[in-house]
C-alpha cells in the first residue's frame, strides 16, 4: 500500500484566532480578548498604531504647540473628510478605464455595534453599577468611617494632583500608560512578578517587624 507526499508531510498548526476560544496549556479555556486589549497589547499593530500615533499628534499640538484642542480636533476632521472625498470620487472617475473591481475600497474591518456581545456584558454592567453605587452610597452615609476617611484621602490626593498637572497632561501621561505598560509587563511577566513577589515580602517583613 502505497502512501501519499500529502499524508507524509506535517500539517502546519492552525494559529488560534482572537474570535475563537483558546484552550490553555492547563486545559482551561482562556477567555477572548477585547478590542481593547487587542488595541493597548498592539495586536493589530495598524490600529493601534494609528491610534497612538492620532491622540499623540492632538496631544503634541495641544500641549506643546499651544493649539486649542477643538481647532486641532476640527482640523484633523476635515482633512479625513477631505481625503475621503477625494478618494471617492477619484475612484468614480477611474473606474470606467481601470474597472470597479481593480479599484480598493478602503475598509476599516469593525463592528461598530455588536447586539449580542452588547446583550451579553448588560447583566454584568448592571451588576457592576449596583455594586459600585451601593459602595458609593455607603461612603457618602459613613456607614463605615474608615472607609470613607480613605475616600476623603484619595479625594485630597486628587485635589494635589490636579493642582500640579494640567487634566491635559493627566491625560496624556495615562494614554501613555495605557499603551507602554500592558505590553511591556506582558513581555517581562515572568521578571516583573518576580520582583513584585519579593517587594510583597519585603513589605511584609518591614509590618512584622514594626509590629514587634
Amino acid at each position: 500500500m502505497e502512501t501519499s507526499a500529502d499524508e507524509i508531510a506535517p500539517k502546519a498548526p492552525e494559529l488560534p484566532k482572537f474570535d475563537e476560544t483558546v484552550v490553555g496549556a492547563s486545559g482551561g479555556d482562556v477567555p477572548t480578548e477585547t478590542l481593547v486589549e487587542q488595541v493597548v497589547l498592539w495586536r493589530d499593530l495598524k490600529l493601534s498604531g494609528a491610534i497612538f500615533g492620532a491622540v499623540n499628534l492632538i496631544c503634541i499640538l495641544t500641549l506643546f504647540l499651544k493649539y486649542s484642542f477643538l481647532s486641532v480636533f476640527s482640523f484633523l476632521v476635515m482633512l479625513l473628510l477631505t481625503a475621503s472625498f477625494l478618494f471617492e470620487n477619484g475612484a468614480k472617475l477611474l473606474e470606467g478605464h481601470l474597472g470597479k473591481e481593480n479599484i480598493p475600497q478602503p475598509s476599516f474591518g469593525l463592528e461598530p455595534f455588536n447586539a449580542d456581545a452588547i446583550q451579553a456584558k448588560v447583566p454584568q454592567l448592571v451588576d457592576f453599577l449596583n455594586e459600585n453605587i451601593t459602595k458609593l452610597r455607603d461612603i457618602v452615609t459613613c456607614k463605615d468611617n474608615k472607609t470613607t476617611l480613605r475616600a476623603i484621602g484619595v479625594a485630597f490626593c486628587f485635589y494635589l494632583l490636579g493642582r500640579i498637572f494640567p487634566d491635559l497632561v493627566l491625560f496624556y501621561l495615562l494614554f501613555l500608560s495605557a499603551f507602554i505598560l500592558p505590553k511591556v509587563y506582558e513581555m517581562n511577566k515572568e521578571q516583573i512578578d518576580a520582583a513584585a513577589a519579593q517587594a510583597q515580602e519585603r513589605i511584609a517583613e518591614v509590618r512584622s517587624s514594626c509590629g514587634h
